[in-house]
């Protein structure tokens, strides 16, 4: 599709799309950035042993989300446990948290998405396991649910308002500067501390 736009010589803005042409602007979330703040707060509160359950292994941002998350382990001193792979959907994160606590005893679990994050808080209940006092979960998107979940869910916020004011921006650029180069424009993460998160349980 972006292909025949550009021969069209029609303007359009992509989300993590990865390249930037005559007629195409890239948005590009900082994951990195959202990944790093995570695991920055979880290791505040005395976490080293935190879990990630990852996307598809077909989506760029899936990728850039577990790679972010083990960077950021690694130059934080982390023991990551996993990454295991989910489908970024609640079903897809319960069945990757049972792994993950099968087979490694985390006592923080990132999500790479919040519906993840949603399937560990249950797989959580199911096994007995209090959130936060004994497991700390992280979600990533903020999407409205993620705030009435119990506990209301730690995430990294993706900001839509300044997504769609950048895309208007970029449309903008290009259709008014005469030549119609297209940008990257990178769009900041936030995190939001909630109740999902507390101090690493004492051994």
């Amino acid at each position: 599709i972006s292909a025949m736009l550009q021969e069209r010589k029609i303007a359009a803005v992509y989300l993590d799309l990865g390249r930037v042409d005559r007629y195409i602007s890239n948005i590009t979330v900082q994951y990195e950035q959202g990944i790093a703040e995570a695991l920055e707060h979880l290791a505040s509160l005395g976490h080293r042993r935190i879990g990630f359950l990852g996307g598809p292994a077909h989506l760029p941002s899936s990728g850039r989300r577990k790679q972010a998350f083990l960077d950021s382990a690694r130059q934080l001193g982390i023991e990551p446990c996993g990454p295991v792979t989910s489908d970024f959907t609640v079903k897809g994160g319960y069945y990757a948290c049972s792994k993950l606590l099968s087979s490694s005893r985390p006592t923080a679990i990132v999500g790479g998405n919040d519906l993840t994050a949603i399937g560990a808080l249950h797989c959580a209940f199911d096994r007995g396991l209090r959130v936060p006092d004994e497991l700390s979960v992280v979600g990533f998107d903020d999407i409205t649910f993620a705030e009435y979940t119990q506990p209301a869910l730690t995430t990294v916020l993706i900001p839509r308002l300044d997504i769609g004011r950048t895309a208007f921006q970029a449309l903008w650029h290009m259709i008014s500067s005469g030549d119609s180069e297209g940008r990257e424009y990178p769009v900041a993460t936030r995190l939001i501390v909630r109740q999902s998160t507390a101090p690493a349980p004492k051994p």
